[in-house]
């Protein structure tokens, strides 16, 4: 939109201009500048397209990864969960034993009250 007002604004000095050399010249120059300016629009829409490919590619990685990461940490946590089924356990042992006591010495008081 910018380059259309530009170009249209120089086409309208040139039309303003009395002095036909320079209106010759400055209209040569207008039709480069336009032929340059589409040549390197042509160029940039290449690359746009380019662009989303890329960025597929891209992102099919990120989510590979983020996958990879996941399978890594669920195949930790099982790793993780026997671990703490194991401190359960030991907990669980010790527990028993310390109500052992418990019961022991509760007995060895009322033995002793008679």
């Amino acid at each position: 939109m910018l380059r259309s007002k530009l170009f249209k604004e120089w086409q309208g000095e040139i039309n303003a201009m009395d002095n036909g050399k320079l209106k010759s010249q400055d209209t040569v120059m207008l039709r480069n500048a336009k032929s340059r300016q589409a040549t390197y629009m042509r160029a940039m829409r290449r690359t746009e397209d380019q662009i989303a490919p890329v960025l597929k590619g891209f992102q099919d990685q990120v989510l590979f990864l983020k996958h990879n990461l996941n399978s890594r940490a669920i195949g930790s946590l099982k790793g993780t969960s026997t671990e703490l089924q194991g401190d359960v356990a030991d907990l669980v042992k010790s527990i028993d034993a310390s109500s052992q006591e418990a019961d022991k010495l509760i007995s060895s008081l009322a033995v002793s009250d008679n």
